[in-house]
């Protein structure tokens, strides 16, 4: 049976972005990541509006928007996004002391 890809499949979340408002961010997937070597703006395809229409109509368009604010946006996409902590108790140990 195959390994059900919903359990490791990009998740979104939307962010306030100063100047910009809302705006949802999926996390980048191997597929965004190969389109780089030939696309710059690859990024502009893991950010869309709340409503679900894209960001920009084209992801070139995100070479005219202002470097500040296209780097927010780069970092967000970037971002890191920590998996859930385990609960107490679920079988990590604790640190040792070289006390």
């Amino acid at each position: 049976m195959p390994f059900d890809l919903s359990k490791i499949a990009a998740r979104q979340r939307t962010v306030e972005i100063d100047g910009v408002g809302p705006v949802v961010f999926r996390e980048p997937t191997l597929a965004d990541y190969t389109r780089s070597q030939v696309d710059p703006y690859w990024w502009g395809s893991c950010i869309s509006c709340p409503d679900g229409s894209p960001f920009v109509a084209s992801n070139a368009d995100l070479g005219a928007v202002r470097a500040d604010v296209a780097g927010r946006l780069l970092e967000e996409v970037n971002r890191p996004r920590p998996t859930e902590p385990a609960p107490a108790g679920s079988g990590e140990s604790p640190a040792r002391s070289n006390a």
